[in-house]
């Protein structure tokens, strides 16, 4: 899928390195890795992200890795949950992450996968909330700190340049 410059690949293993340090800086917990101390954290990152997100892409803008954007909890016909993260700080605010999530939501309506998307953003994440509701995302439940937001893909219409 790509948009100009901006491009979303399946996920490679080739990736898991990037998708490793990235997580880490992040502060993303991988706390379904297992045997960590057996196998290399990449490869079990890899193993990890491949297991949970479906599908799973890699944010490339201008031929350089960026971030993730991935669907997870996906029910056919209903609802998925999505994870989408620009690792580097200085690739933040530029309009990437919309970009890469409003290619992703083009392709989700195109083919009908989902009827609705849920996110779930912490309370204090100022900016993550702020970033969701502008893409039209609404407050659904406040739980534990975490506010699950979601957006309904049949009365939602994105403009793409195609």
């Amino acid at each position: 899928m790509v948009d100009g410059s901006l491009m979303l690949r399946p996920l490679r293993i080739l990736d898991a390195s990037f998708l490793t340090r990235g997580f880490k800086n992040e502060g993303i917990l991988l706390i379904n890795l297992r045997n960590r101390s057996l196998i290399p954290l990449w490869l079990s990152t890899w193993w990890w992200t491949k297991r949970t997100f479906l599908p799973a892409y890699c944010i490339v803008q201008d031929s350089k890795r960026i971030g993730f954007i991935g669907l997870y909890n996906l029910i056919l016909g209903e609802s998925a949950e999505v994870s989408l993260a620009i690792f580097e700080k200085d690739q933040r605010r530029r309009g990437y992450g919309t970009r890469a999530f409003n290619l992703l939501l083009h392709n989700l309506q195109r083919y009908s996968v989902v009827k609705r998307i849920f996110v779930k953003v912490r309370r204090d994440n100022r900016s993550a909330l702020f970033f969701w509701k502008r893409l039209g995302f609404r407050g659904v439940e406040n739980y534990n700190g975490v506010i699950e937001m979601s957006l309904d893909l049949e009365h939602h219409h994105v403009w793409f340049k195609t």
